[in-house]
C-alpha cells in the first residue's frame, strides 16, 4: 500500500486523488539541486502505481491549473527523452513527505 502525508492545504485544493499522488510523486523525484523532475509520464506512473493514461490525465490537469509546469527533454541527437517537470514553489512547502509502506 501506498500513503502519503499532506498538508490540509493542499487537500482543501480540490485536487483528485490521482492529481495528489502525481503531485507528490513528482515532488519526491526532484533533484535537490535543480528543484526538477526529470521523468516519462510512464516513469511516475509506475512509481505511483496508476496507469499511463490517468497519469497522463493528472499532468495536464496538474499543468492546466497552474501548479506544474512542463519542459521536453532532448538528448544531443535532438531525440526527445522525457519532460523536466517544476513544481510551482507556492505549494511546494505543503508537502510534509511521501511515504511508501509495502
Amino acid at each position: 500500500m501506498k500513503y502519503i502525508i499532506l498538508n490540509d492545504n493542499v487537500l482543501n485544493m480540490g485536487l483528485k486523488p490521482s492529481e495528489l499522488l502525481v503531485y507528490a510523486t513528482i515532488m519526491s523525484l526532484k533533484d535537490k539541486v535543480t528543484g526538477k523532475t526529470i521523468a516519462s509520464c510512464r516513469a511516475i506512473a509506475n512509481y505511483c502505481g496508476l496507469s499511463e493514461k490517468t497519469t497522463y490525465i493528472a499532468l495536464n490537469n496538474l499543468e492546466n491549473k497552474g501548479l506544474v509546469r512542463s519542459k521536453h527533454r532532448y538528448n544531443m541527437d535532438g531525440n526527445y527523452i522525457a519532460k523536466i517537470y517544476t513544481i510551482k514553489n507556492l505549494l511546494a512547502k505543503d508537502f510534509l513527505k511521501l511515504i511508501y509502506l509495502h
